[in-house]
């Protein structure tokens, strides 16, 4: 079935806009990830690319949320230095925190969709509550700390505790004060639309 030609620029618009904002996140979470710091204790440095993962599921609709992430890591793939510590290339995914970064698609993913699912019966002008949001970064953390820590733990062949030690819980207080940084950047960007 073919649209009519009246609704034809509309959507092409709204793709364009869509892809727009995939890709100024993809260049935030790139940005991001130049802060880093690495703490004793763990190989894994702590990264601010979590906060603009986590805001990306918060503000993009699933699709493009993914595809946000995508552009993020094949920018590295290709080469330009967009990881944690300049690093780029195929190598950093195959290296101890490669699940980390294997995760941000799937992370927003499950975001976007569990807050689109959350927010399906509610009137279409109403807010969004902070509790979905929060439930959509546990959702997310919860994603990246798993992929994350399963190849942390077959790379470092580190076991149970030690593994979810170095690869999760060390990281858990910095990251939830992201998290909440994100609910709230995500929640100020929407009244701002």
């Amino acid at each position: 079935m073919q649209m009519p030609s009246s609704l034809a620029p509309e959507r092409e618009e709204s793709l364009l806009r869509s892809w727009l904002g995939a890709s100024l996140m993809a260049i935030v979470t790139a940005i991001t990830a130049q802060f880093s710091a690495h703490v004793p204790g763990t190989p894994i440095p702590v990264v601010m690319v979590v906060f603009s993962v986590l805001l990306t599921g918060l503000i993009l609709p699933k699709r493009w949320a993914m595809v946000a992430m995508a552009q993020y890591l094949a920018l590295g793939l290709l080469g330009a230095p967009v990881f944690a510590d300049h690093r780029f290339g195929p190598a950093p995914f195959f290296g101890v925190t490669g699940g980390y970064l294997i995760s941000y698609p799937i992370a927003v993913f499950l975001m976007a969709a569990l807050r689109e699912r959350l927010m399906a019966s509610r009137p279409p002008d109403a807010g969004e509550p902070v509790a979905t949001s929060a439930a959509a970064c546990a959702v997310g953390l919860l994603t990246i700390y798993t992929l994350g820590t399963v190849q942390f733990a077959l790379v470092s062949r580190q076991l149970g505790v030690a593994a979810i030690l170095q690869g999760a819980l060390i990281f858990l207080a910095w990251d939830c004060v992201k998290g909440a940084a994100a609910v709230s950047m995500a929640s100020a960007l929407r009244r701002g639309r």
